[in-house]
Parts: structure tokens; sequence; C-alpha cells
């Protein structure tokens, strides 16, 4: 960990908290932009299928590879969550799945999701790691 690292944590509040935050919203912006392209068209099958593709791109690619990686980058990971980490990711695919049950949306379902990703974020600040 290094020093800039160490400095936005603290001003953030906590390691989890920053990457609880970031880590959604930085992987792959080009998902994200295509994602809202085709929401704004009505193609809501393939708007879905982009933002949950690229969510299990991240939770069965990216995490296993930083798990492997991360002795040799000298900053080991393990795939050990607490029951508040657990909690936040079975809400997470449980409002998920109540959205696209029905395989329609509005923006009720759409502010449902954002106001879900706010509340955790604070959460995340606020509970200590």
């Amino acid at each position: 960990m290094n020093l800039k690292s160490i400095a936005i944590a603290s001003a953030v509040g906590s390691l989890l908290a920053l990457g609880s935050a970031t880590v959604s919203a930085e992987d792959a912006p080009k998902d994200k932009c295509l994602g809202i392209a085709a929401a704004g068209k009505n193609d809501m099958t393939l708007a879905l299928e982009i933002s949950i593709g690229s969510s299990a791109q991240i939770a069965l690619m990216v995490a296993p590879l930083l798990v492997i990686l991360g002795p040799w980058l000298g900053q080991p990971m393990a795939l050990v969550f607490n029951a508040f980490e657990l909690a936040a990711i079975g809400l997470s695919v449980a409002t998920v799945a109540l959205v696209a049950l029905d395989g329609e949306s509005n923006w009720l379902e759409g502010l449902q999701l954002l106001a879900l990703y706010v509340i955790l974020a604070a959460a995340f600040y606020i509970i200590p790691a």
C-alpha cells in the first residue's frame, strides 16, 4: 500500500468504503455507457444483460485473479467476508432479482437500485471494517 492510497483511505474513512464505492463505478465505464444507451432506446433486455454481465465479470474473474496475484503483488487477499458484507451482497442480489423478475422496468425501480447503492456506500463508510 502506498502513501497516496493511505491518504485517500483516511480522508474517505476506510479502505473498505473506498473500495466498495469505486470498484463498481470504475469497472468498465464503456459497459455503463452502453447500458444507458440501450435503456434510452427502450431495449431493457440488453440494458440488463450488459449491467448484470459487467457485475458478474468482476465477481467471477477479477476477484479470483486478485486472490491469485495478491501474494506476488505484496497485498494478499482472501475471499473471506464478514456478516455485514455477506448481507450487502445478498441484499444487492435480491434487489436486482426483483427488478429483473418481471422483464420490465420503470423509473421507480431505477431509483430503488440507486438508493440501495447510496445506502450501502454510506453503511460501508460508517461501519468499521
